[in-house]
């Protein structure tokens, strides 16, 4: 081992200007980068499995269960009469609605409560009615429950959004 740090999350080494890196730590380096990224990639097959079989094997009807109104933030309005909302059936929660962001800066534009909250941070798009090569993006807060849309560049803040997505929720 040719190093004396790593860095805080995957434990990648570090090396100091005097430090001569060796083959090995570059293998081991690697090795660990592809088992996180496998375990991530399971993870993600496993949420995504679980959605099917939820919604198969229980044969959920999504207009038939009862929705909440996401109560709405910052000035973010309803678009085309599709106001945004949430439910959870057999352990996964469903969001989806139609938004005007009303700006192009990041921006938070409701929070789940607890109970309806993503074990971890949950990444979306959004598709724009305007601007269907360039979608923003935007994340759920899995300890806060925020939903959060990113800055973005171009297009409008008038822009309608279609937010739909689902994800367990956390135990």
């Amino acid at each position: 081992m040719s190093y004396n740090e790593k860095t805080a999350h995957y434990n990648l080494p570090q090396w100091k200007p005097e430090d001569k890196p060796s083959r090995q730590d570059f293998n081991e380096a690697y090795a660990g980068i592809d088992t996180t990224l496998a375990n991530k990639a399971e993870k993600a097959t496993t949420y995504s499995k679980m959605e099917t079989d939820s919604l198969l094997a229980n044969k959920v009807n999504l207009d038939t269960v009862e929705w909440i109104t996401l109560s709405l933030q910052n000035g973010v309005t309803v678009a085309g009469g599709l106001s945004p909302r949430y439910c959870k059936v057999y352990g996964i929660v469903y969001l989806q609605g139609m938004i005007v962001a009303n700006t192009l800066q990041q921006i938070t534009i409701g929070t789940l409560p607890e109970g309806y909250r993503p074990s971890e941070a949950y990444i979306m798009s959004y598709i724009s009615n305007n601007d269907f090569g360039n979608s923003r993006s935007g994340n759920i807060s899995a300890t806060a429950g925020t939903i959060t849309i990113y800055q973005k560049t171009g297009g409008s803040a008038t822009d309608q959004l279609c937010v739909q997505c689902c994800f367990p929720a956390a135990q």
